[in-house]
């Protein structure tokens, strides 16, 4: 029988008590505490928030961690079930990732292709234990661009078939990323192999930087994925989660995101000059201010003052995105009924940093629509 995953409810999108107790208990630094939850919390919509923001598998282990110290939560049995079957749902999906990223890496070791992993894959891993409580949707991991065919072609040849965006049919090979997958089991296992971490004409990500700063996996404590396995600097790893935010104008649907920011800088303590310069090198200031604000206040992150202030955009630019932001909260676009294009107008160029940033990418994006309008004729 396939694994079901329990029904999950439309994101709400402005912070509620809920919300803050579900923050506290995913929390790993500090432990989650019992004490910091109400009394008399809601738990049915402490549980929709748990399961929609892919967070359940970490507030399961925690809360049963707490049982078997003595300390029971009062949660109501149906609630706990609930939580527990998105628990063993994302046991069996990322058991299958995993085992399925094992051959790729065999593949890509026997390329000789180095090659970063991203995000969760790293994450999952290291910051959090074990991979089955920090869910992933896709598999993905930097090579550098002279080798994203070779990559290609090992996925290939472990039978992923590649995809392309309906609407990026003329354009798709300037895409920084691909999109593969492949059916294992109950599960469409998925795998996302990048050139680089954005688009060139809205960052300016040093692509040669990236590697050179690059450490083995191995300070890590991982053992297992071969020698061609390296992972991003504390500090790149951070950038990049700004980045990512940016990327998806803050329309995420969970707040793994905003967790991971917290827990990687409460638990790696990146040098913060050097994520300053970093931000302000990849043209991420602004997103870095509004990711960091929004770990502040839900997961109470240790940031300096003076960092703070450096990244502070000035007032009309703050009242703007405020707009459309709740940035006092979960830091999520706050009307998710709004097309596309009107999130990018809005937040993709209201967080530029720079005016001739917004100018370049508009032109080039522009150019992009053009071509695949046309190849659509």
């Amino acid at each position: 029988m396939s694994p079901v995953r329990p029904a999950v409810h439309i994101p709400v999108r402005r912070a509620t008590r809920e919300h803050l107790a579900l923050c506290r208990l995913a929390r790993l630094t500090p432990p989650a505490a019992l004490s910091e939850i109400p009394a008399d919390l809601d738990w049915s919509a402490f549980a929709d928030h748990a399961i929609a923001h892919n967070l359940a598998p970490l507030v399961y282990t925690h809360l049963s961690a707490l049982a078997r110290g003595g300390t029971r939560a009062p949660i109501p049995e149906a609630v706990r079930k609930r939580l527990e079957s998105d628990y063993y749902f994302s046991l069996a999906l990322t058991t299958t990732q995993q085992a399925s990223f094992g051959a790729i890496v065999a593949a890509l070791d026997e390329r000789r292709i180095a090659w970063i992993p991203l995000k969760g894959l790293l994450f999952g891993r290291t910051l959090y234990g074990s991979p089955e409580v920090r869910p992933m949707a896709d598999l993905d991991f930097l090579v550098r661009p002279d080798r994203l065919d070779d990559a290609s072609a090992a996925l290939e040849t472990l039978g992923y078939a590649r995809t392309v965006p309906a609407r990026r049919r003329a354009t798709h090979e300037e895409m920084f990323e691909r999109h593969y997958a492949r059916r294992l089991g109950a599960f469409n296992v998925k795998v996302e192999p990048h050139s680089g971490l954005g688009q060139a004409a809205r960052y300016r990500v040093d692509g040669d930087g990236l590697w050179e700063r690059s450490v083995p996996v191995a300070r890590y404590g991982i053992a297992d994925w071969g020698a061609g396995a390296r992972a991003l600097s504390v500090e790149d790893c951070l950038a990049h989660l700004f980045l990512h935010q940016a990327n998806a104008v803050f329309d995420e649907i969970d707040l793994r995101s905003a967790l991971d920011i917290h827990e990687l800088v409460t638990q790696w303590h990146p040098d913060w000059d050097l994520v300053l310069a970093r931000a302000r090198a990849w043209r991420v200031v602004t997103p870095m201010f509004l990711a960091l604000s929004v770990t502040i206040v839900l997961f109470e992150t240790s940031v300096p003052k003076a960092i703070m202030d450096a990244v502070r955009p000035g007032a009309l630019r703050r009242a703007w995105l405020e707009r459309f932001l709740d940035t006092g909260g979960l830091g999520l676009y706050r009307f998710a009924e709004h097309p596309g294009w009107l999130k990018r107008l809005t937040v993709g160029f209201g967080s530029m940093d720079r005016p001739s940033d917004a100018l370049r990418y508009a032109l080039a994006y522009a150019g992009l629509r053009v071509r695949d309008a046309r190849a659509r004729e």
